[in-house]
């Protein structure tokens, strides 16, 4: 059976589903746009993760998960919204520069972060990680962004990772990009303690891991070494998707296993997308 619509599927917590009801396509693009649903959330939803504001009902082109939730609108702004108490409750209070001109969005845990048509970045309102303070080098020509729990990157259009963050002791080395990073990548993925880069050879470049967090996520298999086309990178895992539509899982050492590494049958063949969240991975088929 062939769907009439698709579905995005953004898995960031373990309390709350969102999808982005779309076109038969896969994109947004050139129609009128989709509209956001959430569940979840628990018989109490204090913050308001699953009460999804009219603006992102219709409209939306793309969408962002952690503690609160976020949508990118066709006209180019930025709607928040489950931030009614708690440590993120600044999240969702959406700064001018974000209200127009944005390309993609990102939603870390203390940092939202809209990349804008023009190659900027904007972020707010930030905790004390330093992932407000954007450098230099990713202030502009920005194609790229990811967001993990106390870091940023951004992908220049010259194929170069900048990082930034990884302040007050959260410094696992997530923020120490190695050279082979520096050059030739085409796409990013940020974990809490980790992150990746997709270099335009088909392999993978992972770092981080330090300070305790390593449970393998950063030891790329010999699986994932070649013919990979995208990446996630999960709390204490990562994916990669290869060109023949299979995923590759790895990490998940020690307590951290709960199955997300366990590639299914049905997930080796035929993927197009995947994502990784806290406690699981997503893959989503195409349609037969």
């Amino acid at each position: 059976m062939r769907l009439n619509h698709f579905a995005l599927v953004v898995v960031i917590t373990a309390s709350v589903l969102v999808w982005l009801l779309g076109s038969a396509s896969g994109s947004t693009a050139g129609s009128p746009g989709g509209s956001v649903l959430a569940w979840g959330c628990g018989h109490h939803d204090y913050d308001g993760q699953c009460r999804v504001p009219a603006a992102a009902r219709k409209g939306v082109s793309a969408i962002a998960v952690s503690y609160y939730g976020l949508a990118l609108t066709k006209a180019g702004g930025v709607v928040g919204w489950g931030c009614l108490r708690g440590p993120n409750s600044e999240q969702c209070a959406i700064p001018a520069a974000a209200r127009h001109g944005v390309a993609a969005i990102a939603a870390g845990y203390d940092a939202p972060l809209a990349l804008k048509k023009d190659g900027t970045i904007v972020t707010w309102p930030c905790g004390n990680a330093g992932q407000c303070r954007v450098p230099a080098a990713a202030r502009h020509g920005v194609t790229a962004t990811a967001v993990g729990l106390f870091h940023s990157l951004a992908l220049l259009n010259g194929g170069r990772v900048v990082a930034w963050g990884c302040g007050h002791d959260r410094d696992f080395g997530q923020c120490r990009v190695p050279v082979a990073a520096r050059h030739g990548v085409i796409a990013i993925a940020a974990g809490p303690w980790h992150s990746l880069a997709l270099r335009n050879d088909g392999s993978i470049v992972a770092w981080g891991c330090g300070g305790g967090r390593n449970f393998g996520q950063c030891r790329v298999p010999a699986a994932a070494s070649h013919h990979v086309t995208a990446v996630a990178a999960g709390f204490d895992h990562s994916l990669a998707l290869l060109k023949n539509g299979s995923v590759v899982a790895w990490g998940c050492r020690g307590k951290s296993d709960l199955g997300q590494c366990r590639v299914p049958a049905s997930a080796q063949h035929g993927v197009i997308a995947i994502a990784a969240g806290e406690m699981q991975s997503v893959a989503l088929k195409s349609s037969p």
